[in-house]
């Protein structure tokens, strides 16, 4: 009972030394999204929710303050921006109107509000943000390639075209206190670093006038790097800037800023003793154009042959001595732009409601809804075997796929569109491939290409 009542004694006293505030500011915001790392607004807009005890509560003014570090803003001192007291009721759209700021440098920023009264909260939590490049100047690194030319036959297009991979190793010369990957690739790309892919993200970067914009993103990879040898690979997909030159209603690479699958990547290491290190892409990279993924196309799907895949590729202690020399390349016109929206990541993983052998060797799979995603998929089998996978929105009555329900386009042979161009699908079915190396379980997932289905068809699958 005395241990009670001293805990009782002890929490009145606490709530009675605690002041209580009518109205608290929360959940900063720099440009609508939460601690953003990579940002090129060079005069972002501010934000911040209201949360009160009391009904009908109000801001009538607010304090901003900026700094370089998080101690200088406690203190007050070497601010980069301070607004003062402001009358207004404003929480939001609030743009920065500091000192002009400086790429690659972290912001820290609170923010305090008066009630209705004129009475004042307590300082916010604080929040940040991280400015990337804020002029062209900014980016050290060159686009490069791996030199394939573009078909000169239309036909040539629909040939088996390895998705190109990159690779370089660099060398973290000591402590290190932050590391920044800046990185786009187009159609598509995927990064690893010493083994490990980077970030969730998929179908990166999105889809823009690549004569326009081209969106690059900012990843912290600081705890994927360590002291010594480290290696980065890229692997590049078509997406929409290497595209077939089938008419999907109208001749795509006709009506799209087009080239060869391309990147740029700039690696900003910062060590525990004031030290600066930059690694970006230029033609020192090594390049590989037999990979595994040896079609890929966002309309018709990815072919991957496990045959080829490069252990170990994305590691430092991986020989490259049979890759080739990477280009530089002609950039695209856009310009480079940080990307400020979500983006594509697996939301939900949706297992089948039910399956049916239609025909020997033939299974259905239905996924319970109509859906935009890709299968993955879990085998066992010989070196060699290949399996299909085609999807549809519906099935026929004797239960077999309606492949019409997912074509690409117009592209289907029933109705004699007169778009016939030599060597394109006549129908034009949505359809992925995986050939098994062989060596236990694999499990594979495409990377470059997404489908629209509720059912999914497999063939040729050995268990």
């Amino acid at each position: 009972m005395k241990k009670i009542a001293v805990v009782y004694l002890f929490a009145v006293l606490l709530s009675v030394c605690l002041p209580v505030f009518s109205i608290e500011p929360y959940g900063l915001t720099c440009e609508y999204l939460t601690d953003p790392v990579g940002m090129d607004t060079p005069q972002p807009v501010l934000g911040w929710k209201l949360s009160s005890g009391e009904r009908n509560q109000v801001q009538t003014s607010y304090e901003l303050m900026v700094a370089l570090t998080e101690k200088d803003l406690a203190e007050g001192k070497r601010l980069v921006w301070k607004t003062g007291k402001t009358v207004s009721s404003e929480s939001f759209n609030i743009p920065y109107g500091g000192k002009a700021l400086k790429p690659f440098t972290r912001y820290y920023w609170k923010v305090k509000v008066y009630d209705r009264e004129g009475k004042p909260s307590g300082w916010s939590p604080v929040a940040y943000w991280e400015t990337a490049m804020l002029s062209p100047a900014d980016w050290k690194a060159l686009w490069i390639g791996d030199g394939s030319p573009v078909p000169e036959r239309e036909e040539d297009f629909y040939k088996d075209d390895p998705a190109p991979m990159f690779r370089t190793t660099f060398v973290a010369k000591g402590e290190i206190r932050s590391a920044r990957l800046y990185i786009t690739g187009l159609g598509y790309y995927e990064a690893c670093l010493n083994g490990q892919r980077i970030g969730d993200n998929m179908l990166d970067p999105g889809w823009t006038k690549y004569g326009k914009t081209v969106q690059y993103t900012a990843y912290d990879v600081t705890s994927m790097l360590s002291a010594g040898e480290n290696a980065i690979g890229v692997t590049l997909g078509n997406g929409f800037y290497n595209p077939l030159p089938m008419p999907i209603f109208r001749p795509l690479r006709q009506y799209l800023d087009v080239g060869r699958p391309c990147f740029i990547a700039q690696i900003s290491i910062r060590y525990a003793d004031g030290r600066e290190d930059l690694i970006v892409s230029d033609s020192r990279w090594k390049t590989f154009a037999k990979g595994p993924v040896v079609r890929n196309n966002v309309y018709l799907g990815e072919h991957y042959d496990a045959r080829n895949e490069q252990t170990g590729w994305d590691t430092p202690d991986f020989d490259d001595s049979q890759w080739q020399q990477a280009r530089q390349v002609t950039p695209p016109a856009g310009r480079l732009s940080a990307r400020m929206q979500p983006p594509i990541r697996v939301t939900k993983v949706l297992h089948p409601v039910r399956m049916t052998e239609t025909r020997p060797g033939v299974f259905i799979f239905d996924m319970g809804q109509n859906m935009a995603g890709v299968v993955r998929i879990r085998a066992r089998g010989q070196r060699g075997a290949k399996i299909a996978v085609r999807y549809g929105e519906d099935v026929f009555p004797d239960g077999n796929l309606n492949v019409m329900t997912s074509v690409a386009g117009q592209q289907k042979r029933v109705w004699n569109s007169g778009w016939d161009a030599p060597g394109q699908p006549p129908v034009a079915w949505q359809e992925d491939t995986y050939t098994l190396k062989g060596e236990g379980e694999e499990v594979w997932s495409p990377r470059f290409t997404f489908h629209g289905f509720r059912y999914v068809e497999i063939t040729g699958f050995p268990g």
